[in-house]
């Protein structure tokens, strides 16, 4: 009552109901039952209350404790003592943070942001929306109680510095500055994820000092990837111009100039410097075309103006130089009001092309002259059409009307009586059998009878469909009597084919694997992008020539030592679909390097040069030089190979005596210590496996090296051994092996015996903890074929490993899971390979394993 200069005497007088009427009107009812609890409180009880008194305008907040002070004869308490506090400064605090919260939690409702207040400059976090940060994998509740130097734990190494410059920036900041920092970060072990974080001041000390920021954090991951993707694309795209060996051009049509070419050079024998950009058309025409194609290349030029979005116009034209070009363009770029303002060109060297039409042109000549000389005719008989047509020859020589349509079966009009079932056997042939035709028969003609040899063939697309029958037929009437006999030439030349479009690839070094490739390699080989993938690089590699695939892996190597500029030249055979090689033209350069400047990625452009290659007169001494190269490398294969098979032995001596002394150390040393047996024990278990492994490079370098005869080998009596040889194994997993007769084949016994005995291991190793392994081992003879199977009902595998397993040193389980040395399958492999045969495996996750062991006969 100090403030309503009310004196203490006078506050003894005031009575209950003014006491309850300077009161808040809502806490009066309170107030009111604070006092009641009195009348019946114990001594030592106390009550609290906080509430509002009302003087004028103004509120004031008070906190009451008080007990009982005094009690009657009856024990009924008469006086309280009550402690009075004013606590208006603490309740407006504590309102102002209310206040701050629900602010908070409107801002962290209406925005996909995650949303942090960090008090500086400890960076401890106040405050974090947690469902966006647990939907980022962040734990909210752990980095609520981390510090600066546990929440740094979470920033990529690389990003540190732009966190603390962003973290300086907002210490410097005022109210209204927002500071923004890009920055990855990640939990625990997981990947990590690109963030944007947008920062202000929240609240400052008294002294004006910045206490608190408020952070907007949002997941940018995408974005990056995109910008990422975008940026590679660009250089991909960039990279792909450049390699090409066809010239791309953009030709603006509004100055009749070349705003872009990737290679200035393709027409270096008309221009110097840069005068190629600073000439129109007319004048580039004038410069380059040869004058009997200068109308054509006019009408060209002016054709492209008026082409539609999707057309492609084309044309071939002869340059001055003698060189041959085909021009393909379209319509690349339009204005606002539809007119073309940019054309795209691609021009590509001809000239071997024309060369060889003009050559099949000059044989036709020929074959036609040769027709009239010899008294030769050809024919064509197109299957799907059923199309039949001759050559002028053939006309001359059955003296029939010069066009007149025929058909097979004119063989058997003008047949002669005695030659009908021959004519019969050569029309059959041509429309339904297609096989080889070599006959000799006699026709009636005007002029008697003539004797002809009729040679037909069928010819194959390069799926090997048959798409016609192609004959040539010869008047050997004045030879007959002869035995000279005249070559006959080749009489009708296959198409020039079109530009095949070049195989595009990049490919991954560190996972030495195709990352990209278009449609052209998949129809050379057959095999996708995914299935490559999955051969591995061994498996791809027998896509390759045995002779080349050396040279393709060194190839890489210098690739991968080149420099950024350099374009390197391979040529290499290739295993088409159809299996037959062709000849490749391999042009390489590098295309991405990691951080460190590593290379990472080559782009290459393949090149199909099979019919270039088989011109080349020099092949025979070639293929001589490459056998030689082969039998020098199996020469240092078998040096290596010997090499590995006499260290691995020799290891096994020194192996064996350490295992001895700390086997015997273990045992016998009563001062060692616990840790010490602990790591004499690690020692033993790592000397086990060191034991494994170079057991398992013996079993490879055995099955490589081995000189043994290949024999009859009965299966059951390798089964028996190797049952025998791990009865211990066996005998302790509890395992029940059974099999049914098994048969005898050709082969080695030891291999055979490393074989069993590494399938039946596996089948009890790769249990389910508790699991009693059953193993059945069967054989059948199937299509000239013995299949021999090992089947268990261990924990399986996924069935799109059931080719990785075989691969060297592929494990699917940790060393702490299922111990072993990722070995015995791929040796098992060139066991059976060694045998001319092969092995598979068939299995699903929980459902057990089957492996397949086939021997061809």
């Amino acid at each position: 009552y100090k403030g309503d200069a009310v004196r203490y005497e006078e506050t003894l007088h005031i009575s209950y109901e003014q006491l309850l009427q300077r009161a808040h009107p809502d806490d009066r009812e309170s107030l009111h039952q604070f006092i009641e609890h009195f009348k019946s409180a114990a001594d030592n009880d106390i009550y609290e209350l906080d509430y509002r008194v009302v003087k004028g305008s103004e509120t004031t907040w008070y906190r009451s404790r008080g007990k009982v002070f005094k009690r009657d004869e009856k024990g009924m308490p008469t006086h309280y003592i009550s402690v009075v506090q004013d606590i208006t400064s603490h309740k407006l605090a504590e309102q102002q943070r209310e206040e701050q919260a629900y602010f908070l939690r409107r801002i962290t409702e209406t925005v996909p942001d995650m949303i942090s207040v960090m008090e500086m400059p400890s960076r401890k976090t106040h405050f974090l929306n947690k469902e966006l940060f647990i939907t980022n994998g962040f734990d909210p509740e752990k980095m609520a109680g981390e510090n600066r130097d546990e929440l740094a734990l979470y920033i990529h190494p690389d990003d540190q510095d732009t966190l603390k410059k962003y973290f300086e920036l907002l210490n410097n900041a005022s109210d209204t500055e927002i500071a923004t920092a890009e920055y990855r970060a990640r939990a625990g072990k997981g990947e990590w994820n690109w963030f944007l974080a947008r920062g202000k001041v929240f609240q400052r000390g008294a002294a004006g000092n910045v206490t608190q920021i408020l952070n907007a954090i949002v997941n940018i991951t995408n974005r990056k990837k995109a910008e990422q993707e975008l940026k590679e694309n660009k250089l991909l795209i960039e990279d792909i111009t450049r390699t090409t060996p066809d010239l791309i051009s953009i030709h603006d049509a509004v100055t009749n100039q070349i705003i872009y070419v990737n290679h200035p050079g393709f027409w270096s024998e008309f221009y110097k410097d840069d005068e190629f950009h600073q000439l129109d058309d007319e004048a580039r025409v004038a410069r380059m075309i040869h004058p009997d194609d200068i109308e054509k290349a006019t009408a060209f030029v002016n054709q492209r103006k008026l082409l539609p979005d999707k057309k492609v116009l084309e044309t071939e034209l002869k340059m001055k130089s003698g060189r041959w070009v085909r021009i393909k363009s379209k319509v690349f770029k339009r204005d606002d009001q539809g007119n073309v303002t940019q054309i795209i060109s691609f021009s590509t060297d001809i000239t071997a092309q024309k060369n060889a039409q003009q050559e099949v042109e000059k044989n036709l000549t020929i074959l036609k002259q040769a027709e009239d000389i010899a008294a030769i005719g050809s024919w064509e008989y197109q299957i799907p059409s059923g199309r039949f047509s001759w050559s002028d020859g053939m006309y001359r020589i059955f003296d029939y009307p010069m066009g007149a349509p025929v058909q097979p079966e004119i063989y058997l009009h003008q047949a002669i009586e005695g030659d009908r079932a021959v004519a019969k056997r050569i029309i059959k042939n041509i429309r339904k059998n297609y096989q080889p035709i070599e006959e000799t028969m006699r026709i009636n003609r005007k002029d008697g009878v003539r004797l002809i040899k009729i040679k037909a063939a069928a010819v194959r697309d390069e799926n090997g469909v048959i798409q016609k029958m192609v004959g040539v037929d010869r008047d050997i009437t004045h030879l007959h009597e002869t035995e000279e006999k005249l070559k006959q030439s080749q009489h009708w030349l296959a198409e020039t084919a079109k530009a095949s479009p070049d195989a595009i690839t990049v490919y991954d070094l560190q996972k030495k694997q195709p990352l990209y490739l278009n449609d052209c390699l998949e129809k050379w080989t057959g095999k996708t992008l995914d299935e490559l993938v999955e051969m591995g690089i061994d498996g791809r590699l027998q896509l390759i020539h045995r002779d080349d695939r050396l040279n393709l892996l060194h190839f890489n190597e210098k690739i991968a030592m080149a420099n950024d500029g350099d374009v390197l030249t391979l040529e290499y055979r290739l295993l088409s679909k159809d299996e037959q090689f062709r000849w490749i033209r391999n042009r390489s350069k590098i295309f991405q390097r990691d951080e460190s400047g590593k290379v990472t990625h080559i782009l290459s452009i393949l090149q199909e040069v099979s019919e270039e290659k088989a011109a080349e007169r020099l092949m025979k001494s070639l293929n001589a030089s490459l056998e030689k190269k082969n039998r020098e490398l199996e020469g240092k294969n078998e040096e290596i190979t010997s090499f590995a098979f006499v260290a691995s032995h020799d290891l096994k001596e020194p192996i064996r005596k350490i295992h001895t002394f700390s086997d015997w150390l273990l045992h016998r040393e009563p001062s060692l210590s616990d840790a010490g047996k602990e790591n004499l024990q690690r020692l033993i278990a790592s000397i086990k496996r060191l034991n494994t492994l170079i057991d398992d490079i013996l079993a490879l370098t055995k099955v490589h090296v081995d000189k043994e005869d290949i024999t009859d080998v009965d299966l059951n009596v390798v089964l028996q051994r190797a049952l025998q040889e791990m009865n211990e194994p066996i005998e302790a997993a509890g395992a029940e092996v059974t099999a049914n007769h098994l048969p005898t084949v050709r082969g080695v016994e030891n291999h055979l015996l490393y074989l069993f005995k590494n399938l039946i291991g596996n089948s009890i190793k790769f249990q389910s903890h508790g699991n009693k392994p059953v193993i059945r081992i069967a054989a059948c003879t199937e299509d000239g074929s013995v299949k021999l199977s090992f089947a268990d009902n261990g924990i399986g595998f996924s069935p799109v490993h059931k080719k990785k397993i075989f691969q060297m040193f592929r494990r699917l389980h940790g060393r702490d899971e299922y111990e072993g040395t990722g070995m015995g399958l791929a040796i098992c492999k060139r066991i059976m390979e060694k045998h001319a045969g092969d092995i598979i495996a068939e299995s699903e996750e929980g459902k057990g394993a089957t492996f397949t062991c086939l021997f061809r006969t």
